[in-house]
């Protein structure tokens, strides 16, 4: 393992560490991953998730990457805040360029709400043998589903295995097979509840209620790997796609908060929101009326 840090929004750079390590294969897990920081700096939120994937994703197509699995999340779906707003736009962004000619395969896998170790120690060994495992947690009587980071990168693994070009993929909890008093042991700790009622905790049935929040569409299908499924959902073209995230960037250049809300908004992420954005460059432009400098986007 090599551990490189550089600015992945620089091309030039990202191509000479693809080609001095012989990369084949690129997983991007994003770089901006606090909803509420984004809330407060969305224009950095957009450049570290969305412009940065753009600028990978192109890097790769260029240099002829195997494979380029994007890792999203469950907030992209009708996304109400804006992280995962610009976690959607990476979405329509790599199935975009999965249509066009290259022979990178492009894909996307969803997260599902992911639950740490550190949030449920019990005691000595205990919680290493939990974190295989997926949890069904009620919380303010709603059901939700989690799954350990372990088991979730065990099912990043078998994405790149079972994707191909275009794919967007989910992995569903409630296919995981859970150990009952174990679970119940980490939800007790953490001071939630469990309800086995529905009798549906062991089996490999797909969570009806995880399903309506966390895909757009009911056009859901199985994958060979036990676990994960295949959606498919609303995509653009490439020449939409890039009509659209060209007006984007020259708001985001601008710093014009207002242009980027209105281009979110008329978007086809599902967004929509009621809170108040704000970011620093927006804030220190409106008190000044000086128009902030940029480093050049690529």
């Amino acid at each position: 393992v090599h551990w490189v840090i550089g600015r992945f929004h620089h091309p030039e750079w990202f191509e000479k560490i693809i080609q001095k390590y012989e990369i084949n294969t690129v997983i991007h897990a994003g770089l901006f991953q606090n909803p509420e920081l984004a809330e407060e700096n969305v224009l950095a939120a957009i450049e570290g998730n969305f412009e940065t994937t753009r600028c990978l994703s192109e890097t790769a197509k260029q240099q002829k990457i195997k494979t380029f699995l994007l890792i999203s999340s469950y907030q992209a779906v009708r996304p109400s805040e804006v992280y995962g707003a610009t976690l959607r736009m990476s979405e329509l962004w790599i199935q975009s360029l999965a249509k066009s000619d290259s022979t990178t395969t492009f894909a996307v896998v969803r997260s599902p709400r992911l639950i740490s170790a550190s949030d449920a120690i019990i005691a000595n060994r205990t919680a290493d043998c939990i974190f295989h495992r997926s949890l069904k947690l009620s919380i303010n009587n709603k059901k939700y589903c989690y799954v350990s980071k372990n088991t979730f990168c065990h099912m990043v693994i078998h994405s790149l295995l079972q994707a191909a070009s275009g794919d967007l993929l989910l992995i569903d909890p409630s296919a995981i097979i859970a150990i009952q008093d174990l679970e119940t042991l980490i939800a007790n700790h953490l001071g939630y509840s469990i309800d086995y009622s529905d009798g549906q905790i062991n089996d490999n049935r797909l969570n009806e209620a995880l399903l309506d929040e966390d895909v757009e569409t009911d056009n859901v299908m199985s994958t060979n790997q036990a676990g994960l499924l295949r959606t498919q959902e609303f995509t653009l073209s490439m020449r939409r796609m890039q009509e659209w995230v060209d007006q984007l960037v020259i708001a985001c250049t601008t710093a014009n908060l207002p242009e980027v809300r209105k281009i979110l908004e008329a978007g086809h992420l599902g967004y929509g929101t009621q809170s108040e954005w704000t970011d620093p460059l927006w804030e220190v432009q409106e008190s000044s009326n000086v128009v902030p400098i940029h480093r050049k986007r690529h």
